[in-house]
């Protein structure tokens, strides 16, 4: 058994494998050229909510309390046209909407407290809409500690111009003569009951997001937020981990090369996305802690194959071994992989290794590898 140094050049062509590092880790800015794209990602969130029961919430005033069941969007309309989205420095996002129109139906109980006792006084069923609505909201999203994406409503007027109203039973056309106490508590109250008890929901909802992704057989990435979301007048840029792992194999985060954070210094494009060395090197870690790879040397051309050959490479089936964790570099210059390997045919294990040489590739991409041949 003998050891050699050869050029990563054979293996980025032969070994796709290991070459092909996937953008994973991410740093993202979105710019306020990208105003309509967000508009859409907003309405297509909004359209999310339509249909969905909301959970129950209770309210007690002095003797009275009431129960609002099954409180559910059925309707929601908005014109993108009448849709404006500023980015905020320091505070997240501030949306204006107007000529919004929406349904709601919901069932409603009323109960009477006397003494230790409760009479339940009505319980109807609602249909709630209004026409004309106009709502100016801040939307600030930010990182809770585990990583997982928050958002705050830091400021928020809704108003609208008309309300209706319709209740069932009997006693519908008295509940419906309240209708300008409707109208009033939408313009004054429904802001706070938004962040009181809708935003707790949503949040709740973001809690329950998958941060990993499958990327391969078995290898994932974590793209919880690595840091805070920061907001400029003109972008927003959001920092994710990009750590590739595999299930079940442990990682010591401190042993992989870090690298410089993505630096972004332009907002002339809609978006930008930066990738750091922990990204290439975090995917470099989990090659080597996984093991042997069982790769395959594909038939190209009878020179190129018979050089091969001669190296201990036949056209077949071939494990290849990690000596040492894969160390990824960025500069200016290019990308760089150190990588140290041992590299033995399973079709031909007993052939004449190739003597210790080294060379060394120069292009806008710097690949070098140091492998063992068995």
């Amino acid at each position: 058994m003998a050891s050699c140094v050869f050029s990563l050049l054979f293996l980025i062509f032969l070994f796709p494998t290991i070459a092909a590092a996937n953008p994973t880790g991410l740093k993202v800015r979105v710019t306020d050229k990208a105003q309509n794209v967000l508009k859409d990602v907003g309405l297509a969130f909004v359209e999310e909510v339509v249909n969905r029961p909301l959970p129950d919430f209770p309210w007690k005033w002095g003797f009275l309390s009431a129960t609002i069941k099954r409180l559910t969007i059925t309707h929601l309309h908005a014109d993108p046209g009448q849709m404006v989205l500023r980015f905020q420095k320091n505070s997240g996002l501030h949306f204006t909407i107007r000529n919004l129109y929406f349904k709601v139906e919901l069932e409603r109980s009323i109960a009477v407290h006397i003494l230790w006792t409760k009479f339940k006084v009505d319980t109807r069923r609602v249909v709630f809409g209004g026409e004309g609505v106009s709502a100016t909201i801040g939307v600030n999203p930010y990182r809770k500690g585990n990583g997982r994406l928050n958002v705050a409503i830091p400021y928020c007027h809704i108003r609208a111009d008309h309300i209706h109203m319709r209740h069932s039973g009997i006693l519908g056309p008295i509940w419906d003569l309240l209708r300008p106490l409707a109208h009033y508590l939408f313009n004054t109250r429904l802001c706070s009951a938004i962040q009181r008890i809708i935003l707790p929901n949503i949040n709740t909802m973001l809690a329950g997001v998958s941060t990993t992704l499958k990327l391969h057989d078995g290898y994932y990435i974590d793209y919880s937020l690595s840091g805070d979301i920061r907001t400029t007048f003109f972008s927003l840029d959001v920092p994710f981990r990009g750590l590739v792992f595999r299930q079940g194999v442990t990682m010591d985060i401190k042993s992989i090369k870090t690298g410089t954070e993505p630096v972004f210094k332009e907002n002339y494009k809609m978006a930008y996305v930066g990738i750091s060395e922990f990204v290439f090197n975090s995917a470099a870690m989990s090659l080597y802690r996984s093991g042997p790879l069982k790769l395959q040397i594909p038939q190209i051309d009878p020179s190129t194959n018979r050089i091969l050959e001669t190296v201990g490479l036949p056209v077949g089936p071939v494990k290849v071994k990690l000596t040492k964790p894969p160390i990824v570099s960025i500069r200016q210059s290019g990308l760089t992989v150190y990588v140290k390997a041992r590299a033995q045919s399973l079709v031909k294990q007993r052939l004449t290794p190739l003597p210790l040489v080294n060379t060394h590739t120069q292009s806008y991409y710097t690949f070098m590898v140091t492998a063992q041949i068995c």
